[in-house]
């Protein structure tokens, strides 16, 4: 395969990465992320990232990079919404409770 081929394909695996990403961050299953004002600037940039014979072009692995690095900012993001939701929304929790979301059992109450 030609180099120009292979980035073709890795440039529109990271597109589809970035569009699962933005439709995970939108929490709705069937979002169509076409119309979405992010998705249509990363399009944009893209379409103007697109080699030429007739202009300067930049350089090669540049749309490559900045789409990585939004792609894992999207993936983190996320991550980071679940464990904050998941450990640190709940407010003030008791040692039961805390316990329990870490998965360990408090020893029973010894009463007289």
């Amino acid at each position: 395969m030609s180099s120009a081929v292979v980035r073709f394909t890795e440039s529109l695996k990271l597109l589809r990465n970035i569009s699962h990403e933005l439709r995970k961050t939108l929490n709705k299953d069937n979002v169509n992320v076409k119309n979405n004002d992010m998705m249509v600037y990363i399009v944009d940039q893209y379409r103007r990232h697109d080699t030429t014979d007739q202009r300067v072009c930049r350089p090669t692995h540049e749309l490559q990079y900045m789409a990585d690095t939004y792609h894992s900012y999207l993936n983190s993001s996320r991550h980071y919404r679940q464990i904050y939701d998941q450990f640190y929304s709940k407010g003030e929790l008791t040692a039961d409770q805390t316990a329990h979301m870490l998965g360990f059992k408090m020893p029973e109450k010894y009463e007289k």
